[in-house]
């Protein structure tokens, strides 16, 4: 029954971190899942599953590098990493 079983028997710990044990990105991880929801999470996730599939010599060679530019355009256009203005106040103040 359940009232005989431990924590760790009840609740799932499997946490693979920021990559699956097939290799693919785990886009559910912590680490990454405030930018997969940000509005640039769609580019995002394109750049990184074509990263994760290519092999070193494709990267030297240039692969993904749409990819990327087209996640950083996004990110530079949308300012969806940009300190909120609050945060900005209070670091001008801090540093007064």
């Amino acid at each position: 029954s359940i009232s005989k079983m431990s924590p760790e028997e009840i609740y799932d710990n499997y946490n693979p971190g920021p990559t699956n044990p097939d290799g693919s990105v785990n886009f559910e991880c912590h680490c990454v899942s405030h930018i997969v929801a940000s509005p640039c999470g769609y580019d995002f996730r394109k750049a990184m599953t074509c990263q994760k599939s290519a092999s070193e010599k494709e990267l030297e060679e240039g692969a993904c590098g749409e990819e990327f530019m087209k996640f950083l355009e996004c990110v530079m256009s949308t300012g969806c990493f940009r300190r909120s203005s609050e945060e900005e106040l209070n670091s001008k103040k801090d540093s007064d």
